[in-house]
C-alpha cells in the first residue's frame, strides 16, 4: 500500500481543545494558511464535542482514520510524552504506522523519513515538576522543532535530553497572548460557566496526586469548606473547582450554594477561567505560572514536595502569597477581598524575578511566531 503525502493537511495532537494548540489552530484557521487541518485527541467525549461545533476531530486510536494520520505531513503536539507504547515507538508517526499494518493487515507503508513527516512541540506547561535523572524519556527528543518560553527552559531541554540546541525555538507559549494582550470578553466567559457578570471567582486548581496512590484534592474538613462557601456567599463571589486531567482519585462534589466543579474534561478551555478568576488558590501546579500574567492574588498551600521528580522550577519561585496552614484560608482571602493590589505587592519581587526567568518576550505575539515555525516546516516540505 502506497500513502501519498497531503501537504495541506496539518494535525494537532492533545489531550482536548485547548492549550497552546488551540490559538495556533484557530490562527491557521482564520488565515486560511492550510485547507485541511484538524484534531487527534486522547479524550474520546472532547471529539463529539468538536464534531458537533463543525470541527474535524479523531480519536487517536481510531484505526479508521490511521491512512489519513500517515498522509499528514506535519504534526502540532502539547503532550508527545503521553499514551504510546515505548521504547518500540520512537514517535506518534511510528506508532501509527506499525498500528496501520497489525489493523488492516498491509504491506508496511513508507518509512517516516522517506514521507517526511515532522512534528513540532508546543509542550503543555511551565510546571515546579522537573525530571528525574534516572528516568529514561528518550521518546522526548524526536521532535523536529520545540517552541519554548525562555532559555532557562532551553538549557534544561538541551542538558538533559541533549536536544540540538538549533531545534529549539523561544516563541513563548501561543495560549497566553490573550491574558497578555486582555483580547477576552470577561461578561460573555462568564456567561458560558453559569455565574453573573458582576460576581467574582475564586478558582481551586490543585495539582493531581503525584507519587501518592489517592490523595483528597481538598485541603479542609467538611466545616471549613462550609466556611469557604459562606464566605463566597458574603462576598458575591463563586469557588471553583478546577481538578487536573490526571487526577486519579475521586472525590465528593459539594452541593453548596457558591461551589461549581469545572474539570477540565468538562470544560477544558483553562485560559478563559483564569481570565475571569479574581484569586487562584493551588499547591503545586503549573497554572499559577500561566495566571502570573494577570497580576492578580495568587495563594499558594504549602505543602511538602508531592513530586517523585526533582524540582524545575524551585519553591522559592511561588510567585503568590505562601499559606502555611490550609485553614487560615478565610483570613486570607478577607485580606485578598479587601485590598487585592495591595495584597499582590507582598510578592512582587519574586513575581518580577519568575518573569524574567521563564518568559523572555512576553508581547502577545507567541501564537504568530510558533506559526512562522510551522511555515518554515511546510516550506521545507515543497
Amino acid at each position: 500500500m502506497r500513502v501519498n503525502i497531503d501537504k495541506e493537511r496539518i494535525a494537532f495532537f492533545s489531550y482536548y481543545y485547548s492549550g497552546n494548540a488551540k490559538p495556533v489552530y484557530e490562527a491557521l484557521v482564520k488565515k486560511s494558511l492550510f485547507k485541511k487541518p484538524y484534531w487527534v485527541l486522547l479524550d474520546e467525549e472532547e471529539v463529539k464535542r468538536l464534531r458537533n461545533k463543525g470541527i474535524e476531530a479523531y480519536y487517536y486510536r481510531d484505526s479508521k482514520a490511521f491512512k489519513l494520520f500517515l498522509s499528514t505531513p506535519i504534526w502540532v503536539s502539547t503532550h508527545i510524552e503521553d499514551r504510546f507504547p515505548m521504547p518500540k515507538h520512537k514517535n506518534i508517526l511510528d506508532y501509527f504506522k506499525d498500528s496501520l499494518i497489525d489493523f488492516l493487515e498491509i504491506e508496511k507503508p513508507p518509512t517516516s523519513k522517506n514521507i517526511r513527516i515532522r512534528e513540532i512541540q508546543l509542550w503543555h506547561g511551565l510546571g515546579f515538576k522537573g525530571w528525574r535523572k534516572d528516568r529514561k524519556r528518550d521518546y522526548l527528543i524526536h521532535s523536529d522543532v520545540y517552541c519554548f518560553t525562555s532559555e532557562f527552559f532551553k538549557n534544561i531541554w538541551i542538558e538533559e535530553f541533549k536536544i540540538d540546541p538549533a531545534r529549539i525555538k523561544i516563541t513563548g507559549y501561543a495560549r497566553h497572548d490573550m491574558l497578555i494582550n486582555r483580547s477576552y470578553d470577561s461578561e460573555a466567559i462568564k456567561m458560558e460557566i453559569g455565574v453573573p457578570k458582576d460576581s467574582r471567582i475564586i478558582l481551586f486548581a490543585p495539582t493531581w496526586e503525584q507519587r501518592e496512590d489517592t490523595k483528597s484534592i481538598y485541603y479542609w474538613r467538611l466545616d471549613k469548606i462550609k466556611e469557604i462557601n459562606d464566605f463566597c456567599e458574603n462576598n458575591n463571589a463563586f469557588f471553583i473547582v478546577r481538578t487536573h486531567h490526571m487526577q486519579k482519585t475521586g472525590y465528593p462534589k459539594y452541593n453548596f450554594s457558591r461551589f461549581i466543579y469545572l474539570p477540565v474534561d468538562e470544560y477544558s478551555n483553562t485560559m478563559n477561567l483564569l481570565c475571569v478568576t479574581d484569586a487562584l488558590i493551588t499547591d503545586w501546579s503549573s497554572i499559577a505560572n500561566d495566571y502570573i500574567f494577570l497580576n492578580r492574588p495568587t495563594i499558594f498551600i504549602d505543602t511538602p514536595n508531592p513530586f517523585d521528580d526533582d524540582f524545575e522550577l524551585l519553591p522559592e519561585d511561588r510567585a503568590g502569597f505562601i499559606l502555611k496552614d490550609p485553614n487560615n484560608i478565610i483570613e486570607t482571602l478577607q485580606d485578598v477581598f479587601k485590598d487585592k493590589q495591595l495584597f499582590v505587592q507582598q510578592y512582587k519581587k519574586v513575581r518580577d524575578q519568575l518573569l524574567r526567568k521563564i518568559y523572555e518576550n512576553p508581547d502577545g505575539n507567541a501564537t504568530e511566531r510558533c506559526i512562522q515555525e510551522i511555515i518554515k516546516i511546510r516550506d521545507d516540505l515543497i
